[in-house]
């Protein structure tokens, strides 16, 4: 058997030290957020300097309507910032099809049959809906990454070969849906129960096959319309469709935190935001299609009644934690799980949306960073300068209920802070292990930073991978049956990595340290493996997100002396070792979301005790929510009283959690130093009434849920390491924008094809562009053999030129071919890519 071997090494210094004499945290002194009900107030209001930036993803259609007095006073930033989906219930997916409801009755359910929900794609004329409903400020979209994205024609020519166009096809999905639907009609289950009248409705056991549709109606402009669309298209082919036309509150409730079993919804009008800048589009693919990542129906709560896609899962989980060995290998495991996602159609995507964010231009002194891939950010929060600075920034976001307070801010399991109304306050608080950077993408290290990262793993013909590096005797990991960190020895990992690290205090005063660390990966491990039946400290949501990863560990040597971990773990980018050094970082925040959140040890010891044993006022308590269970929350008062208690019996007791007990006298700490933890925290909860204690830049000064307001104030603690002129310094890049790809009306194939890219280069994030000279350029032609990258000329200031050899189209019959023109800033940095049509005859 022959081997090859890969071994690579990369030193890097995360240079997160020196950052000068410039106040710490960032420009603005507080931020206050509050809630406008409609968009075009909002934006009125932000005009007139009622408040300082809106940050929602305002749809073209209502900033085109906006009068150009109004527009004058704005500074926008134009982004990719959301996406709409549908989402299917496809319960019990299977043959004969037939759900079972909570009373016992039989419905059958159409979106159980894979083909019917094949057919919706065909059914969504996508293109149309960006042009009338989104007014042509949005990008058709099949898949989960948007077709604009450097990269992504990759993983539409998945889509091609399925057939699938923006425009769909809405015959031929009758037809399928028709097809699908006597079928199951045929089967002996069916027989005499599943038939279309003569007034064409389908009806089972004769009454109509009705489906529940939710349609978020709080979204007026985008998903309001969609929704009604798609449900009278939906009445076209036979069935009865209720419009349950509700807000996000009743929307997340019924669909997203109920058993699909229980039946209550069969379709809903999803909305997302993005996620951050990102190269590489796996999270995008992972987290929309497979069920292990628990954003699939059922979302991994052992009680319920899940989607399982066995084969999607290991591709994913092959790609989220590096185990291939080339780009090559990536691209195959990337496409092979958009097909899948695409087939099974749980999740139809339908379009990206070009979202406007609004800024009053008096109220800063200059633009902010902003995340060019998902806009107005943590990053924004943190460098943007306010001309007055005398009151907090004022910022408001959308909701038409006019509430801030929709998920629990749960910080432990799968479902906490999963909207983007949270999410948009938390991240300002939080700091991260790591993050990428918002005008580049590259992965920059914040509370850890890695060096000496190496990668070493023998690959057979077979694929079959052996990790190279032997965790050495000192290398641990936590048992969670045994209670013990236990010895890896000899351990075979493909990657290992030294890691050091900024450990600002936390907002209640308390310090960090590595214990941190041991306790986030202790209490996870704890509540991801079930030690025995009916173990407490379980819960199915975080280990169905958690326990996968434990595979691809293999321990860690904690040197304490000098405050580094040096861990052992698989994993392999090829492309970007810093992606490698990213993804071994230890666990400094033990949730099993990716939400942003984090928040200091004793609240989560806390919230695992209210969860396993009871609160003070005999409430039971989950990290899911559940029949007969309330989810976990730290802003809800009658449950920050329980945290706060918990808190109390643990000072008193001068608690210490097991996995932290054995490396005490490693830090020089003791119990009564814990007991003085807790006490913060208390302390903390007393002053500012909730218990969101965290790290980041802001912290949460006070919460008015009456008013749908929260109050934050600038971290000015000295331990914190950051100013806001660091990270300006930091992420300040080149940029180049894709303006315009000319090509022939049609060309022949096998000759010579001449095409003009035009292009533009800027300085992120002042929004200032001057046609390109120093880009790099060039072009692919993708073709039915593959890819061919060809490197243009520059002719001129913003005009590139790039030749087609005829050798590339020789024997290539005619018809429309895919092209994709690709700019990069000087220096490197983060791609911009547009694709166009090449006619060959």
């Amino acid at each position: 058997m022959r081997l090859r071997s890969v071994l690579s090494v990369v030193l890097l210094v995360g240079a997160l030290s020196g950052l000068g004499l410039a106040q710490v945290g960032p420009f603005a002194d507080g931020i206050l957020y509050n809630v406008r009900m409609q968009e075009e107030i909002a934006l009125q209001d932000v005009a007139a300097g009622n408040i300082d930036i809106f940050q929602y993803t305002t749809a073209g259609s209502v900033i085109f309507g906006l009068d150009q007095a109004t527009l004058d006073k704005l500074e926008l930033y134009v982004v990719p910032a959301s996406s709409e989906s549908l989402f299917l219930n496809p319960y019990p997916n299977a043959a004969p099809y037939i759900a079972v409801t909570t009373s016992g009755e039989e419905k059958f359910n159409p979106f159980a049959i894979r083909e019917l929900r094949f057919a919706l794609h065909f059914l969504l004329n996508r293109q149309q809906m960006v042009e009338e409903i989104m007014q042509g400020a949005g990008s058709p979209s099949i898949i989960s990454v948007g077709s604009f994205e450097p990269g992504a024609f990759k993983l539409y020519l998945e889509a091609q070969k399925l057939g699938l166009t923006p425009e769909g096809d809405q015959a031929k999905a009758y037809q399928m849906i028709d097809d699908a639907m006597n079928a199951a009609a045929a089967l002996p289950e069916n027989v005499g129960r599943l038939a279309r009248g003569g007034d064409g409705i389908w009806t089972f056991d004769g009454a109509p096959v009705e489906i529940n549709f939710y349609i978020r109606v709080d979204d007026p402009n985008v998903r309001l319309p969609m929704g009604r669309r798609i449900a009278d298209q939906l009445r076209q082919a036979g069935f009865v469709v209720n419009n349950v036309e509700v807000d996000r509150t009743r929307c997340i409730s019924d669909v997203y935190l109920t058993d699909p079993a229980d039946y209550l919804w069969n379709i809903y009008t999803e909305g997302w935001l993005a996620g951050g800048t990102s190269l590489w589009k796996d999270v995008d693919v992972v987290q929309m299609y497979a069920p292990w990542y628990t954003n699939m129906p059922g979302i991994g709560e052992s009680s319920w009644w899940n989607y399982q896609h066995p084969e999607l899962d290991a591709w994913t989980q092959a790609i989220i934690y590096g185990q291939f060995e080339t780009v090559d290998e990536y691209w195959e495991l990337m496409s092979k799980s958009v097909a899948a996602g695409l087939t099974e159609a749980v999740r139809i995507y339908q379009q990206h949306d070009f979202a406007y964010y609004a800024a009053n231009k008096a109220a800063f002194e200059t633009r902010f960073l902003y995340g060019l891939g998902d806009g107005l950010n943590r990053d924004t929060m943190i460098s943007m300068v306010p001309t007055n600075k005398t009151r907090p920034v004022v910022v408001s976001q959308f909701s038409a209920r006019g509430s801030l307070f929709l998920n629990a801010w749960d910080p432990v399991g799968t479902q906490g802070f999963n909207d983007a109304y949270a999410a948009n306050i938390i991240t300002n608080t939080t700091d991260p292990n790591t993050t990428t950077a918002p005008g580049s993408a590259a992965y920059t290290p914040v509370i850890s930073s890695w060096s000496n990262v190496v990668v070493d793993v023998e690959f057979a013909d077979d694929g079959t991978a052996v990790g190279q590096l032997a965790a050495p005797a000192n290398a641990v990991e936590w048992d969670s049956t045994a209670k013990a960190w236990v010895s890896t020895a000899g351990e075979a990992a493909w990657a290992k990595a030294d890691y050091t690290f900024q450990l600002a205090n936390f907002h209640d005063g308390s310090e960090t340290s590595l214990l941190d660390f041991a306790q986030a990966e202790g209490f996870l491990t704890d509540w991801a493996v079930e030690d025995y039946e009916g173990d407490p400290y379980f819960d199915s949501g975080i280990s169905s997100a958690i326990l996968p990863g434990f595979a691809y560990t293999h321990g860690s040597v904690w040197d304490f002396a000098n405050a580094k971990i040096t861990t052992y773990f698989d994993n392999n980018f090829p492309p970007d070792l810093d992606r490698v050094g990213a993804s071994g970082a230890p666990t400094f925040w033990p949730r099993a979301s990716n939400h942003g959140q984090g928040v200091k040890w004793t609240i989560i010891e806390a919230l695992g005790k209210l969860v396993a044993e009871g609160g003070e006022s005999g409430t039971v308590y989950g990290f899911t929510q559940a029949t007969g269970v309330t989810q976990v929350d730290v802003l809800v008062r009658s449950i920050v009283s329980d945290i706060r208690a918990k808190l109390v019996e643990m000072r008193d007791q001068k608690f210490v959690p097991v996995y932290l007990a054995p490396l005490l006298p490693e830090v020089g700490a003791t119990a009564d130093d814990l007991a003085a933890m807790y006490q913060s925290a208390i302390d903390f909860i007393d002053a500012h009434g909730h218990a969101y204690i965290s790290n980041g830049p802001y912290y949460i000064d006070s919460v008015d849920p009456a008013n749908s307001q929260i109050s934050l104030k600038a971290n000015r603690d000295p331990s914190y390491p950051w100013s806001a002129q660091y990270w300006l310094d930091e992420f300040e890049t080149g940029v180049t924008r894709v303006d315009d790809v000319v090509t022939p009306l049609a060309a022949q194939a096998g000759q010579n094809v001449t095409i003009t890219i035009l292009a533009s280069e800027g300085l992120y994030p002042y929004d200032v562009f001057e046609p390109a000279t120093k880009a790099a350029v060039s072009l692919i032609f993708v073709g039915p053999a593959g890819e061919t990258t060809i490197v243009a000329t520059l002719k001129s200031a913003g005009q590139f030129e790039v030749v087609i050899p005829g050798s590339v189209t020789a024997g290539l019959g005619g018809g429309a071919y895919t092209i994709v023109a690709v700019a990069e800033p000087a220096g490197g940095g983060l791609p911009t890519a547009s694709g166009a049509t090449l006619l060959l005859q």
